[in-house]
């Protein structure tokens, strides 16, 4: 079995900018980060459509 360099050896998750290690806190941070991305994202539309 080959090592896959892109996961955390002590706990097998993702490596990730963060330095977070645990899954669960992973998907909660990972989850609020995308829907931060996604309500700015709907900010700059409706900017651009009503500038």
């Amino acid at each position: 079995m080959s090592i896959d360099p892109y996961l955390d050896p002590a706990s097998g998750v993702l490596r990730n900018n963060l330095g977070i290690s645990d899954l669960r806190r992973l998907r909660t941070v990972e989850a609020g980060l995308t829907l931060t991305a996604l309500a700015d994202l709907g900010t700059q539309v409706i900017a651009a459509l009503t500038g």
